[in-house]
Order: structure tokens, then sequence, then C-alpha cells
């Protein structure tokens, strides 16, 4: 047996989700490619997570015992707090050719 720590992975996506975001970039390179024949186009990107305030394990903490040939675990799920904040950040790029 040996001592391993678990990998950490932000999320696990499920097939769906990730066939919706596959289509998604694609739908968004093909605009990008109509947009490329315009001579002036703007660009705007947005993003709002969710921090949450919360501990995690540290790495010594995570660490689990498994036999030789199993591998290593992963660790999804995460300790949340009580208290969480949205951090919404916009970005505008003009671009003119």
């Amino acid at each position: 047996m040996k001592n391993l720590c678990s990998l950490w992975i932000p999320h696990i996506l499920i097939k769906a989700q990730i066939t919706e975001r596959v289509t998604w970039c694609n739908v968004l390179l093909i605009r990008f490619k109509e947009w490329a024949k315009d001579l002036a186009w703007d660009i705007v990107t947005g993003d709002e997570p969710w921090i949450y305030c919360y501990d995690p394990k540290t790495k010594q903490q995570s660490t689990v015992w498994v036999y030789r040939d199993e591998s290593k675990p992963t660790k999804v799920e995460r300790e949340r707090s009580a208290s969480k904040r949205m951090i919404a950040s916009f970005f505008l790029i003009k671009l003119n050719t």
C-alpha cells in the first residue's frame, strides 16, 4: 500500500454538458468567421462566478491509502461555508481593421 494525495478537479461534466459546450464553441467560431469579413466589430465578454468562502484541506490532509494497482483518487467535492460572493467582470474590445 502507498499513501497518495487526491487529484483535485474543479467539477465533472456529463456528456450532455460537454456536447453543449462544444456546440456553443462551434457556433462562436462560425460567427467569428462571419464577423471577420466586416471592417469594424466589437467583442464583449463577461463572467459571473460565485466565489465560495471556504478553507480547503491541505494536500497533506487529503492523503489516502491505496493499493499499488489502484489509480490516484480524485476529489471533486469542496467544503462550502455559509457565505459566498458573486464577482462580475465584463470587458469590451473594440477592433478596427
